[in-house]
């Protein structure tokens, strides 16, 4: 939805008066627009949207209020049109008042239950809005609580690594290796959590620029390099020698990459192949084609669907891994936000490619002038 309509609808909300002031001038608009037309002209629908405007924004008696005008509105329109026109059901021995009241009670009827719907729909909205709200705020705060503990963690880590010297005993080194990776694995799912809270409060923004997308993807490559040592990973890596500039957001970029090819080293056994790819698409670049994939456990159709709803994990992968199941949907969401669309190529025990595609900066060269 356009940002000018979201301030609009909000700033409605936010005005009861002004937006029944609004619903009942676009009820006098029909009313005119009826009273001057031909009744063979079918004023439902018209009629109907001063009342659910008002149901939506001034609540449920505001709707019924308007209801009650509107249905007061059309037996005064149809009643002035039957009798200038003398115009009766003499089948039914019915006046033009008669016809009027009855045409005004249908439609008054109509009126009070698209109200009633509306206002109910509505009320439903902000309680959903409200729990949304309130999961986002614990996610937040939870998800900063445990960075600053992580943080902590890590500084106390370098300092011991540091007391340690050049040559720690070998068994010392292997055990700063676990802690190292397993909090780099805790502080990219706190990430994952902030931002699927922000995207879902609507407090995401995005800071497109020109960014490398191969130094991006060294950057995340480095962050889980040692994940892929401990078990000893095939890495094929194929990226362009000289700088390849695109359109995102840094830190949307590399939280992508690293969540990809993150998921892609959890879900693959000891002594699997994982690659990854980055190519320019035409001469100049146009577009830059990222590929992650995997010889792994691979994901169903229905996997694949579960996957993309967030903190959902199917059972084949908690055997592999822990985590909160929510790197895919994250991943999916933050190229959204960028106009690009995640392709998904898996089946089960075939691995999988993850593969998108950005736009290209219009300036490739390495150093502005």
């Amino acid at each position: 939805m356009p940002k000018f309509t979201l301030a609009l609808d909000d700033w409605l909300d936010r005005s009861p008066r002004v937006s029944l002031g609004l619903g009942l001038l676009i009820l006098l608009l029909v009313g005119l627009f009826h009273h001057g037309s031909s009744k063979e002209y079918n004023f439902d629908f018209f009629y109907i949207i001063p009342v659910a405007f008002a149901a939506r924004y001034c609540g449920r008696l505001a709707g019924f209020s308007v209801s009650i005008l509107a249905a007061a509105t059309w037996f005064a329109s149809d009643y002035w049109n039957f009798y200038t026109d003398q115009l009766w059901l003499t089948d039914w021995n019915l006046t033009p008042l008669q016809l009027s009241l009855i045409n005004a009670a249908l439609c008054l009827s109509i009126f009070l239950a698209v109200a009633l719907l509306v206002s109910m729909l509505e009320s439903d909205i902000v309680l959903e809005k409200a729990r949304a709200q309130t999961k986002s705020d614990m996610l937040s705060i939870v998800s900063h609580e445990v960075s600053n503990a992580l943080t902590t963690m890590g500084m106390a880590i370098f300092v011991l690594e540091e007391e340690m010297g050049d040559e720690p005993k070998p068994h010392q080194a292997e055990m700063y290796d676990v802690l190292h990776r397993n909090i780099t694995s805790l502080k990219r799912d706190v990430e994952n959590l902030l931002n699927e809270a922000r995207m879902e409060s609507g407090h995401f923004a995005l800071e497109i620029r020109r960014v490398d997308a191969a130094e991006l993807a060294r950057s995340a490559l480095a962050v889980i390099e040692s994940s892929a040592r401990q078990k000893k990973m095939e890495m094929s890596v194929k990226l362009p020698p000289r700088p390849l500039f695109v359109r995102a957001d840094p830190d949307a970029l590399h939280l992508v990459l690293t969540n990809l090819i993150g998921n892609a080293i959890k879900y693959t056994r000891p002594g699997g192949r994982v690659a990854v790819e980055l190519k320019p698409s035409g001469e100049p670049p146009i577009a830059v084609l990222f590929s992650i994939s995997d010889n792994g456990i691979g994901m169903s159709p229905e996997e694949q669907e579960e996957a993309l709803k967030g903190f959902t994990r199917s059972s084949r992968g908690k055997k592999m891994a822990a985590g909160f199941g929510l790197g895919l949907k994250t991943a999916r969401d933050m190229l959204a936000s960028h106009g690009a669309r995640l392709d998904i190529e898996s089946s089960q025990n075939s691995g999988s490619r993850f593969s998108f595609s950005l736009p290209a900066a219009q300036d490739q060269s390495p150093t502005r002038a």
